[in-house]
């Protein structure tokens, strides 16, 4: 049984998916939990939602391309849309980035007594990646 070009792709993305989802996620949870650091805590999840979704896009693109669909529109149209939803989510997305690296260098730890700029004081309880809660 001769396996065509499509089946080939269709079975290479199954298997990164099964090799991302059932070892690799596996493995950094085992990780994290031997580590005190919170941010890899806090990274796993998104690694676990975003990197599998990623392999299934490019494994669909992939398998509409051999068998001929034109993909040009749909590139034009997502590149469109791209620019549009990044543009209305910069002030998020700067925020989501600003949390990682809080939470790769933190210059904080849990229980630590903050002296805001009003000088009101507060204890660090939570740092996340879009939100750092004290009390």
């Amino acid at each position: 049984m001769v396996m065509t070009q499509t089946a080939v792709r269709t079975l290479n993305s199954y298997w990164l998916f099964q090799l991302f989802t059932k070892v690799f996620i596996y493995y950094l949870k085992e990780y994290t939990q031997q580590t005190e650091v919170m941010w890899d805590d806090v990274l796993l999840p998104i690694l676990e939602a975003v990197i599998p979704v990623i392999i299934l896009l490019i494994g669909g693109v992939l398998l509409l391309k051999s068998f001929g669909v034109d993909l040009t529109g749909i590139w034009v149209t997502l590149g469109g849309a791209t620019f549009v939803i990044g543009f209305a989510v910069k002030d998020i997305l700067a925020n989501f980035f600003s949390g990682i690296v809080l939470l790769i260098d933190t210059p904080f730890q849990f229980g630590d007594v903050l002296r805001l700029e009003d000088g009101s004081m507060g204890m660090l309880r939570k740092i996340g990646v879009r939100v750092t809660q004290s009390c």
